[in-house]
């Protein structure tokens, strides 16, 4: 479907329904993100159609916009799932305002309630070092120590063994492999930032864990299988599947006993680990594909001693 602008014509200000507009907004807004930035936009775009989609777009005020965000306090979601639905109710409306669909954004000024969200989490020293040692005696051995380095799941997955220097060992991040529209089976896509596409000289232990990997793949799926095709693949050869991939990793941590975490949480803790290392932020950064300053604001995790160090250092003798 297609937007008023795209067809060459501005509509009447109160032709269409939200519904209408809201489904030619997302299939339109799904051609310029990835499939995974698409389908996190779905469910808020279907709870906005299920609130406002037989209304027209011009009678839908600002106090209907309070009233969505203040139901969603009501049921006791956090205030980051009612941020990103104004955020998607207002890109709607914005993209409807350019159409001359309406004459203003109602969403503009709703300010988003609700529980604060969970903190974002980390492995600690002890469950790190369990994970490892359980994952050393697992099939995935390699797949789990390039999570635990710190690589999003996308770009483990977009592997492929060409992208590995099984002499000196640098693995370059060219691809990523993240959930389709259906939610499950992988699509190709490029890095998630410009900065995603680096090459990375991984240390010894991930090298010897690829090269084991690589000797068992080339002994049940043939030669042609390690020169390029995709490391991470099942008992059948066939790729992981985003969902399954997360999956694993629960079942990894369940097994070992160690709280279960988001898979992103490797990342996290990949960050504070490089940084407890007194590595400088913008090598850390470099390596896990970010800025210095978002990967600080979002993924690095001081624990009780290191604040307490910072809090007694403001009182040492001079």
């Amino acid at each position: 479907m297609l937007t008023a602008v795209d067809k060459g014509y501005t509509p009447a200000p109160r032709s269409l329904t939200f519904g209408e507009y809201a489904a030619s907004w997302l299939e339109i807004r799904s051609r310029h993100v990835r499939p995974i930035t698409a389908n996190a936009y779905r469910p808020y775009v279907n709870h906005a159609v299920r609130a406002f989609g037989a209304r027209r777009l011009a009678d839908i005020s600002r106090a209907d916009d309070e009233r969505l965000a203040a139901a969603l306090d009501t049921a006791g979601r956090s205030r980051r799932t009612t941020g990103m639905l104004l955020y998607v109710v207002r890109a709607i409306f914005a993209a409807a305002l350019d159409d001359g669909c309406v004459t203003r954004n109602p969403a503009t000024k709703v300010q988003p309630s609700g529980r604060a969200a969970a903190p974002r989490s980390a492995f600690g020293a002890a469950d790190l070092g369990t994970l490892r040692a359980h994952a050393a005696m697992d099939r995935l051995h390699a797949y789990w120590l390039l999570t635990l380095a710190g690589l999003r799941r996308s770009e483990v997955l977009g592997l492929r063994w060409s992208d590995v220097d099984m002499t000196a060992g640098p693995v370059t991040i060219a691809r990523g492999v993240v959930a389709d529209r259906s939610g499950r089976w992988g699509a190709e896509t490029a890095p998630k930032t410009t900065r995603g596409a680096c090459t990375l000289p991984v240390p010894a232990d991930i090298l010897a864990a690829l090269r084991t990997l690589r000797d068992a793949q080339a002994a049940t799926f043939g030669l042609r299988q390690i020169r390029t095709g995709w490391l991470a693949v099942d008992e059948a050869g066939e790729p992981h599947r985003p969902e399954q991939y997360s999956k694993l990793c629960a079942r990894l941590c369940t097994a070992v006993g160690v709280p279960l975490l988001r898979l992103h949480s490797a990342r996290h803790t990949s960050v504070s680990r490089i940084l407890d290392a007194d590595v400088q932020p913008r090598i850390a950064a470099v390596w896990h594909g970010h800025d210095v300053i978002t990967m600080s604001r979002t993924y690095d995790h001081p624990d009780a001693d290191q604040l307490g160090d910072a809090g007694r250092a403001q009182f040492a003798a001079p």
